[in-house]
């Protein structure tokens, strides 16, 4: 168990670290009980979203099907109160969009998305083995769970931390996204994937939903040998959808979700920009 020290800051209950946040995996996004004004909720964690979204079908504020995370044309609805474990937001603005085509998908309730700005305050630990995230003191000591980790430097365009991958002798710009079930690979770059004799297993499916904010649509899917990260992690056997990856003002090749969290134990320390990644 882990120690609360609570500190105020504009309207965060800043924790140097907070203990573990249960989840379950909804279609490999993680899912939580969160409370908001009160209410117990069910929020996915997608730090592909900038912020938090609730969805338009429990709320008054009317808004259009058509709506999707990182369109202009969203409505903002203010939140008194927002808890997530220990952690406690005051005076939050969330956007609002219709994200039914997730429960019936999911076949479940979801009521919104925790977006980064709940948590870029801190570092973020995820450990989908366990099934549990944790955050962390930005400047605080390394947690013992990420001893001998390496590690791997990232920049961020707009909210969404980028690494460089290795495919086949080339550098491709990879986003980190929790809301990521499947990892996405920018379709241009199809015929060099399998000019590399590293691909295999290509399909088409009809239905692919990218990340939790996000419509359903068709792509090839394929697996991939051998993916480099940093300068000497080596990781088998990743599948990748290929399409354009749906985030709006985010300059990457692609996104890594599910497919790298669930083999490696991930902390995402924002403030250092560094990804740090060990084995289960």
């Amino acid at each position: 168990m882990l120690t609360f020290t609570r500190e105020r800051e504009g309207g965060f209950t800043l924790l140097k670290s907070i203990k573990k946040l249960d989840f379950e995996f909804a279609e490999k996004i993680p899912l939580f009980n969160v409370r908001v004004d009160g209410n117990t909720k069910r929020f996915l964690l997608d730090s592909g979203s900038p912020y938090m979204v609730l969805n338009g079908r429990y709320e008054n504020t009317s808004v259009s099907s058509a709506v999707v995370v990182g369109n202009a044309g969203m409505n903002a609805k203010p939140v008194s109160t927002f808890e997530w474990g220990g952690l406690r937001l005051s005076n939050q603005m969330a956007m609002v969009a219709d994200i039914s085509h997730l429960e019936e998908r999911l076949g479940l309730e979801i009521h919104g998305l925790i977006g980064c700005a709940q948590f870029m305050n801190y570092d973020l630990l995820l450990d989908y083995a366990e099934k549990y995230v944790s955050l962390f003191d930005s400047y605080g000591e390394t947690p013992d769970c990420m001893s001998g980790a390496k590690s791997i430097p990232f920049i961020m365009s707009n909210h969404i931390p980028v690494l460089s991958v290795h495919i086949g002798g080339k550098n491709f710009s990879m986003g980190l996204d929790t809301g990521a079930s499947q990892n996405v690979l920018e379709k241009k770059h199809k015929d060099f994937l399998q000019g590399t004799g590293l691909l295999y297993g290509i399909t088409q499916d009809d239905v692919v939903r990218f990340n939790a904010g996000d419509t359903e649509r068709s792509a090839y899917s394929c697996s991939v040998k051998e993916v480099s990260i940093g300068d000497d992690l080596t990781i088998s056997d990743m599948r990748f959808y290929l399409h354009d990856i749906g985030i709006p003002h985010v300059k990457a090749d692609g996104l890594l979700g599910y497919e790298l969290f669930n083999k490696q134990r991930a902390l995402i320390r924002f403030a250092k920009r560094e990804l740090l990644l060990r084995n289960y």
